[in-house]
C-alpha cells in the first residue's frame, strides 16, 4: 500500500511541510534533493518509522498505534528524546504532528504527550482516530555500509550499541532467511544486478561475499563499495523485504559508485518500481536524478522533490515536479552552472 502524502509540523528543520508523493499499486520513484541540513535523511527516517509500526492487539486499540510509531521514530534517531527534535518555537503541543495518507486512509500522530507521560497515562489520553494499520514491508538502506560488519548482529542483541534503527535493521533484514516466493519479475531484477556487478552475492556463516567465476569469492571487506551497495538490493529481494507492495528508502545510493554505473543503478531502481515497489531516494548527485528523468518511461510514476530553505526564513519548504529539469530550486544544477562559468572565466583570463 503506497504512501500518497506526508505532512510534518515543527519537527527538526520542518516548520510546516506537506509533500504529495507518487506511487501506487504499480510502484513509483520519489527523488529528494537539497542542500545539507534540509532534512532529506530525516524525512526518510520518518517514513520508515511509519512503515514499520503496526497495531498490537490489546485494549489500547488505535492508541497503541501512536505508541508504536513514537517508539519506532525514537529508535530511528538513535534514542534521542523526541521533545529535543521538536522546533523550539512550537506554540502548543497540538501543533507538532505527523500525518500520513495511504489511499483513502489518513493517520495523524501527536507525540509530545507520549514522551511527557512516559506512557503511564495512556488511558487518560484523548482517543486516537487512527484506523488500524498493518505493517508495510520496508527496507531502509543507509549511506553507511553495514553488511561488512555483519558479525555485529549478536552484539546488537546483547549490548546497547550506539547505532540507530536504520543501521541495525539493514543487518537483520539482509541476514534473514531466504524468501522462497520471489516473483519472476524480481528475479529478472536480480539478474540485472548480477550482470552489473559481474557476480553473485553470497551469505555464508554470517558473512557476505561476491562470487565471480573468474576470480572466486571476495568477502565484503575487500569488495568495492559501489558493488556492495548494488549487491544489497539483490539480497533484500532474496529475503523478501523488497517485493511487490513494499517500500524502499535509500539514502545517497550514488555514494562510492562510479558515474559509469549510475545508468545501471537507475535502471534497477526503475525496474523495482515497475515491480510494484514504492522507492524513496535522497541524493546530492546530478547524474542519478537526471538519469531517472531520462530513462523513465511514460508509464512510470516518477516525482522529484527539492527541499530548500526560503530566503525569508522559516522551516524547509518542498517543491515537487514530474521532471528534474523543471525544478526552480535546484542547487545541484546551479552549482554545475557556477563551475562552468568559473571555467569560462579562467579560459578568458
Amino acid at each position: 500500500m503506497a504512501i500518497s502524502k506526508i505532512e510534518i509540523k515543527n519537527f527538526t528543520v520542518f516548520e510546516d511541510i506537506a509533500i504529495e508523493l507518487c506511487g501506487g499499486a504499480d510502484g513509483g520513484v520519489n527523488v529528494f534533493i537539497g542542500d545539507n541540513g534540509t532534512g532529506k535523511t530525516h524525512l526518510l527516517k520518518v517514513l520508515y518509522a511509519f512503515c514499520g509500526h503496526e497495531v498490537e492487539i490489546g485494549r489500547n486499540g488505535a492508541r497503541q498505534l501512536e505508541n508504536n510509531f513514537y517508539l519506532r521514530l525514537r529508535e530511528c534517531f538513535q534514542g534521542v528524546r523526541i521533545s529535543d527534535l521538536i522546533r523550539r518555537n512550537t506554540p502548543s503541543p497540538a501543533e507538532a504532528p505527523f500525518a500520513f495518507e495511504l489511499q483513502e486512509e489518513r493517520y495523524i500522530f501527536n507525540l509530545w504527550h507520549l514522551e511527557a507521560s512516559h506512557f503511564h497515562k495512556l488511558d487518560n489520553m484523548s482517543k486516537s482516530e487512527n484506523p488500524p494499520k498493518a505493517e508495510i514491508a520496508a527496507a531502509f538502506i543507509p549511506a553507511k555500509d553495514m553488511l561488512t560488519h555483519s558479525e555485529l548482529v549478536p552484539e546488537f542483541a546483547l549490548k546497547d550499541l550506539p547505532f540507530d534503527k536504520t543501521l541495525r535493521d539493514i543487518l537483520y533484514k539482509a541476514g534473514a532467511t531466504k524468501d522462497l516466493n520471489v516473483s519472476n519479475n524480481m528475479r529478472a531484477v536480480q539478474e540485472k544486478i548480477v550482470a552489473t556487478i559481474r557476480g553473485k552475492i553470497l551469505y555464508e556463516r554470517s558473512k557476505y561475499s561476491i562470487d565471480r567465476d573468474a576470480i572466486g569469492q571476495i568477502e565484503f571487506a575487500a569488495e568495492a563499495e559501489g558493488h556492495k551497495k548494488i549487491a544489497l538490493i539483490h539480497r533484500l529481494i532474496e529475503t523478501g523485504y523488497i517485493k511487490k507492495g513494499s517500500v524502499l528508502l535509500w539514502d545517497e545510493p550514488e555514494a562510492n559508485i562510479n558515474p559509469k554505473l549510475i545508468p545501471d543503478l537507475v535502471e534497477i531502481i526503475l525496474e523495482l518500481s515497475r515491480c510494484g515497489v514504492q522507492v524513496f531516494i535522497a541524493t546530492h548527485d546530478y547524474f542519478l536524478p537526471k538519469y531517472v528523468e531520462v530513462l523513465a518511461k511514460e508509464s512510470d510514476s516518477v516525482a522529484f522533490h527539492s527541499l530548500h530553505k526560503p530566503e525569508e526564513g522559516g522551516g524547509v519548504k518542498c517543491e515537487s515536479r514530474e521532471r528534474f529539469s523543471d525544478l526552480d530550486n535546484n542547487s545541484i544544477v546551479e552549482e554545475i552552472v557556477r563551475l562552468y562559468e568559473r571555467e569560462i572565466e579562467k579560459v578568458m583570463e
